[in-house]
């Protein structure tokens, strides 16, 4: 029943940025389940994503206000160029949390982060966008292959420490009638190839899945992909499903790119060498200034050590000291 309900909210927010004209395309939530598994009440979801072209995010985020939802972050939106970020700057955020009385929904304008991105523009996924019945009524979705990178690559982004992923994984490849020739040269271009192998490799070892044969054949060449797959499935055998670290998740995360060059936007981009949404949450600039968080960062940081140094004197001792 609340998959129904969440079906139906979802129905009337697409309704509402196609009237508006945001281009916008739900990529996990009903539209998956109804995708993969032909039915949108059978997977458990929390929330609506939402892949929204960045020209229309502040507009989205406003048709959602209007039907009651509410920031998560507590700060005001301003014009949303600040928190987006620049051609020289970084977003502050990567995405939305809109609150609602009974639903929340995330709008996303990337799949992944700034260091950990998923290459493919929103452009070209809304270009080879397909459509998907949900409820009785098509709604946008992403193109199969482009589903099953999307994928494959958030698995392999959180170490597939959740055997849902999998299952999801596994779904999609049941569903996608693709040239699957086709498909791994769209990973290739995408940087994904090792993702999707990862994710084919586990859908074989876990649940004995027949992959197609370009996929296996391409399988026997990459050793990288046995050693990655071993190390998931013994986790997953634990039985103790635990989010990796920060260091975990980009140590397997560089393991399983197809590049070196990975390591490039992990480190320039890291979050701890840029501005946060703590600075935004000390100062809201509009966008035109966002290059000040430059400024502002080192300074709330100095202003944070007073207080950090007086909470530690406050602590009680240890008995045992």
């Amino acid at each position: 029943m609340r998959n129904l309900a969440f079906t139906t909210e979802l129905q009337e927010i697409i309704e509402s940025f196609e009237t508006r004209g945001v281009r916008a395309v739900p990529f996990k939530g009903p539209v998956l389940s109804a995708a993969t598994y032909d039915d949108a009440t059978v997977r458990e979801y929390n929330d609506l994503d939402l892949l929204v072209h960045p020209e229309d995010i502040t507009v989205a985020a406003d048709i959602l206000e209007e039907r009651g939802y509410e920031w998560r972050g507590g700060t005001p939106r301003l014009d949303d160029a600040a928190l987006l970020g620049g051609p020289v700057t970084k977003a502050i955020v990567h995405e939305y949390e809109m609150r609602g009385p009974e639903f929340d929904v995330e709008l996303r304008w990337r799949v992944g982060d700034a260091e950990r991105p998923f290459t493919t523009p929103f452009s070209e996924l809304w270009d080879r966008r397909d459509t998907v019945a949900v409820g009785g009524q098509p709604l946008p979705a992403l193109a199969q292959p482009d589903r099953l990178l999307v994928l494959a690559f958030h698995g392999t982004k959180h170490r597939w420490y959740l055997l849902k992923w999998l299952c999801d994984f596994v779904a999609a490849l049941e569903s996608t009638e693709a040239d699957w020739s086709h498909v791994l040269a769209r990973a290739r271009e995408t940087g994904v190839q090792r993702n999707l192998l990862l994710g084919a490799a586990l859908a074989r070892t876990v649940f004995g899945y027949a992959l197609p044969a370009p996929i296996l054949d391409r399988l026997r060449t990459d050793d990288r992909v046995t050693e990655l797959t071993e190390a998931v499935v013994e986790s997953l055998a634990a039985g103790t499903p635990q989010a990796p670290t920060q260091f975990e998740a980009a140590q397997f995360h560089l393991a399983a790119s197809d590049s070196a060059t990975a390591l490039v936007p992990l480190l320039l981009l890291h979050s701890s060498l840029h501005p946060t949404y703590s600075e935004y949450q000390f100062c809201p600039l509009p966008g035109p200034l966002h290059p000040l968080y430059y400024v502002i960062w080192p300074l709330r940081l100095l202003l944070e050590v007073p207080q950090w140094q007086r909470q530690r004197s406050e602590e009680p001792l240890d008995e045992a000291t």
